[in-house]
Order: C-alpha cells, then sequence, then structure tokens
C-alpha cells in the first residue's frame, strides 16, 4: 500500500531517513524503509502526520502547543524504554498520540467542551478526567483508546493509552506505568508543558531522577521535532 501512493512512500522514506530513525546510511527503497521503521512503528507515524490537517485545534490550545507537549512526553517514553529492550511500541508514536482523544474534543467539541470539562474544572475544582466523563460518560485516554481503535493501529498502542484512564487500572500494562511516568515528569516542566495540560505539582513530589531523564529527553527532542516539521 505504502509503495503505490507517492505522498505516503515520499514520508516513509523521509522517515526512515530522519536523525532520529537514522540507520547511519541512506535508504532509498520503500521496502527496506519499511522494515527498518517496523509495522508497529509506520502506521502510527503515518497517522501522526496526517493530525495537524485533520484536527485543527482552536481556543484552548494550538496544535504546535499540542506538538509541543506530546513529542515531549514520546522523548521521556524514548528514554525509559531504553532500559525495556521487550518493549516494541514507537515511544515517538505513542507519545504524539497518547493524548488524542482530547485533540479531537478540542477540535471536535470546542464550546461544548469548555461548557462541559473546563468550566466544571474551574468553578466546582474537579479533576478533568472526572468532568469528563460526568460530561461525556468517558475521559479523553478512554475516547482516544477507541479512536485508534477505529483506526486500526496496534493492539499495544489502543490499550497502553486505555490504560491510563483511571477507570481502566485493570487493563493497564507495563508500557502504561512507563507512559503515565513520561507525562508526569513532563505536566511538572513548564518550559515544555503548555499551561492547558501542566499539573501544579509541588517540587518535592517531583522525582529527584527527573532532572537526568528530562536532560536526556532534550537531547533527542530536537530530532523527533523535525520528524513532522
Amino acid at each position: 500500500m505504502v509503495a503505490s501512493d507517492s505522498a505516503l512512500a515520499a514520508q516513509t522514506l523521509h522517515y526512515a531517513n530522519s536523525a532520529y530513525y537514522s540507520a547511519g546510511y541512506p535508504i532509498e527503497r520503500i521496502d527496506r524503509a519499511v522494515a527498518h521503521l517496523g509495522l508497529t512503528s509506520l502506521p502510527a507515524l503515518l497517522v501522526i502526520n496526517h493530525l495537524r490537517s485533520e484536527f485543527p485545534i482552536s481556543g484552548a490550545v494550538t496544535f504546535q502547543e499540542y506538538w509541543r507537549y506530546t513529542a515531549s512526553v514520546g522523548a521521556v517514553c524514548g528514554v525509559f524504554f531504553e532500559d525495556e529492550p521487550g518493549i516494541t511500541i514507537c515511544p515517538i508514536a505513542l507519545g504524539a498520540l497518547h493524548d488524542i482523544g482530547t485533540l479531537v474534543l478540542l477540535s471536535c467539541l470546542t464550546d461544548e467542551y469548555k461548557q462541559g470539562v473546563l468550566d466544571p474544572m474551574h468553578i466546582r475544582g474537579m479533576q478533568r478526567h472526572d468532568a469528563e466523563f460526568e460530561y461525556l460518560e468517558c475521559d479523553a485516554f478512554q475516547l482516544g483508546a477507541r479512536i485508534l481503535e477505529h483506526w486500526e493501529l496496534p493492539s499495544s498502542y489502543v490499550e497502553t493509552i486505555r490504560g491510563c484512564s483511571p477507570r481502566e487500572r485493570e487493563t493497564r500494562q507495563p508500557e502504561t506505568d512507563l507512559l503515565s511516568m513520561a507525562i508526569f515528569y513532563i505536566r511538572a516542566q513548564p518550559s515544555l508543558c503548555p499551561p492547558f495540560w501542566i499539573n501544579q505539582i509541588p517540587k518535592e513530589w517531583v522525582l529527584e531522577e527527573s532532572g537526568s531523564v528530562i536532560s536526556k529527553a532534550l537531547n533527542n527532542l530536537r530530532d523527533i521535532q523535525k520528524l513532522f516539521a
């Protein structure tokens, strides 16, 4: 399918020869690019490429803010996954897709989301996932998992993201714990996290090793951002 679509073929070659995924030599054939990226990573990477045009955010956040936040989460996941050889999920794709539910809600239900979720958060002091569940009967992580399932992305992404919902604790995968920790780290970093996602976390709650993890992640973040420039 990729080879028969010139746009997908060009994008796949771009990913395979990027600084982040570089094999150390040029990859010029589509079959080799697909093999290099892997069938777990490539579908997710191609989906990410279309998010900008499909879901133009307005109001609460911009797509640039969404991408800055999710790319940072993916960069931290990349640091965590280095010590977990059994994990086959692409950390960059996982970071970019983990909050797709919020992206869709902000794009498609701008006013309704503000009135039904954001206003109760501020007025009643609710947690966002509780306000989402009260208004929508699901939270953004559950919605995101359903969307990725509908798009037929690998189940590893679906279940990892679904497990981030407080109402899906029993379905948590090992990858979910690492993703949740990455989210925690980034939401405690005002320089990397837009106000919409930032947590007011007391400094003493932030683990001491988060500094070294963030430092390693920042080394990769520039290359990650170039993937979807």
